[in-house]
């Protein structure tokens, strides 16, 4: 009887618990309490804190696909964590200077991904002589084209009237090269090749839903906590990469042709959600407003499908699909899109082209090491040119090499120019391969390499996190570079004849 009572008792009560959790857990009653929490926090707390709510709740609830991705050991984590940070303009500044910088840092700034960098790289240092990690994998050319790059960012230090502004230039630029430097690393290995390719994707998903939470809400937030006021009724954000939409726009642009690329690949086959995918970013791409990225993305999109014609990857469903949410997105981004090509776009050039003298000015009065890295801004009065009237816009030329040329003269932009032909001369080898992974991913990031360097014309990325993002994708240029002569070497020894 006893014994009857010991084993009935504990199962009721485990029964009757198992209900109360099922309840909890059931679909409704989470809805139901999500949207009691996110109405409370709209009344009480307003609408940008109850956007970080959602959030968060959204990323909570990805968390079990997230650890899905991190699964394989140590090094894929760190790996993954690294490329997945680049689109964050998350940071603070360990010593802060006295005034803010537009293109540049106002302080010694600390990056998400200078942290998780930092976290490969002693991950490195201690496991570099075991056979699963090996050693540092790198391009002669490479690493003496940025440590060039560097070396004129120090020269330019002689010019500059204020050194700890500059201090926080250099400090900037160091982080930059290591960031390529740790891409060119990664992605020499074909399995993390394999993996960046997927996270680019995550990246473009994940700034599509940032964007779309930020239009929907007419909130512009900044990860560091700071809520700002829109610009008027334009409906430009800039995501998470900062508050330019230049930013945001050319992140979705060089991730639209990582899945435009895999549409294209001989290695998968398209799928509808891929596709769905590709539209997703193309509407918000259309909706960031961004001409310029309009143009790079058009003209990279159309040598990425004449290049799958030739190698014959143009299958006609993948096409229709494509099309298909292609039409679907242009239609609904039709509006903003028709008013912003209907803008006075030739006084919009004219104020940007003025600026340029500017920058002219700079380079004629430092012409080999320039006016100091990190100071254009902060000298941008001492170099209005004389013909300027007091209604034009005094500011900092639009143009990244003419920033660079500013900043540390002719001699830091040959630098610079060096750094990039490097990593493009490295895609172009890679697009050739013969190894078809190593020749798609070489394709594509020779066509992103192109429409940044497009880009770069037009605006400036000095000082935003879209710098990060270039220096990143030369790296891997690089990185593909150097599996694609490792390869080319192997094949050619298989095929030399026996002595």
């Amino acid at each position: 009887m006893s014994t009857r009572d010991v084993s009935v008792r504990p199962e009721t009560e485990i029964g009757a618990t198992g209900v109360f959790a099922r309840f909890l857990i059931h679909p409704v009653t989470v809805g139901c309490m999500l949207g009691f929490v996110a109405l409370s926090a709209w009344w009480n707390l307003g609408p940008a804190w109850t956007v970080y709510i959602v959030i968060a709740v959204a990323c909570a609830a990805t968390l079990p696909v997230i650890a899905a991705m991190l699964k394989g050991g140590v090094e894929p984590r760190l790996i993954t964590l690294f490329v997945f940070s680049l689109q964050f303009s998350l940071s603070f500044n360990l010593v802060y200077g006295n005034h803010a910088v537009a293109g540049g840092h106002a302080g010694l700034n600390v990056s998400l991904i200078m942290l998780t960098g930092l976290c490969y790289f002693a991950f490195w240092l201690v496991h570099r002589k075991s056979a699963a990690v090996g050693p540092w994998r790198m391009s002669p050319t490479f690493r003496r084209a940025c440590l060039a790059f560097l070396f004129t960012t120090i020269l330019s230090f002689s010019t500059t009237i204020d050194k700890m502004s500059s201090l926080f230039g250099l400090v900037a630029n160091m982080v930059l090269v290591g960031v390529a430097l740790l891409a060119a690393h990664i992605c020499s290995r074909r399995e993390y090749v394999l993996r960046t390719w997927t996270l680019m994707l995550a990246l473009l998903v994940t700034q599509c839903f940032f964007y779309s939470v930020q239009r929907l809400t007419n909130t512009t937030f900044m990860l560091q906590g700071s809520i700002l006021e829109n610009r008027g009724s334009s409906g430009r954000f800039g995501g998470t990469m900062g508050v330019a939409p230049m930013g945001l726009a050319t992140l979705e642009m060089v991730t639209l042709f990582f899945a435009q690329g895999r549409l294209f690949s001989k290695m998968w086959k398209p799928t509808w959600a891929l596709a769905a995918v590709f539209g997703y970013g193309m509407l918000c791409l259309l909706l960031s407003l961004t001409r310029s990225c309009w143009v790079g993305f058009g003209v990279g999109s159309l040598l990425l499908s004449i290049t799958a014609i030739k190698r014959g990857a143009m299958r006609p469903a993948m096409l229709g699909r494509m099309a298909l949410f292609g039409i679907v997105a242009l239609i609904v981004a039709w509006g903003p899109v028709h008013e912003r090509l209907g803008a006075n776009h030739q006084a919009a050039a004219d104020e940007r082209f003025l600026l340029n003298y500017i920058n002219i000015e700079m380079v004629k009065a430092h012409p080999l090491v320039g006016i100091g890295v990190n100071q254009c801004y902060l000298s941008r009065w001492r170099y209005v040119p004389s013909f300027y009237t007091d209604g034009d816009w005094v500011y900092m030329a639009h143009n990244q090499y003419l920033l660079v040329a500013a900043e540390t003269g002719i001699l830091g932009l040959a630098t610079f120019l060096w750094v990039l032909v490097v990593s493009m001369k490295a895609a172009w080898r890679a697009a050739r391969s013969d190894d078809l992974l190593i020749r798609e991913v070489g394709t594509i990031l020779l066509i992103s390499l192109l429409a940044m360097a497009w880009g770069m014309y037009l605006d400036f990325y000095s000082g935003m996190q879209v710098y990060t993002l270039l220096w990143f994708i030369m790296g891997f240029a690089v990185g593909v570079g150097i599996l694609a002569d490792r390869h080319a070497k192997e094949s050619a020894a298989v095929a030399a004849p026996v002595a």
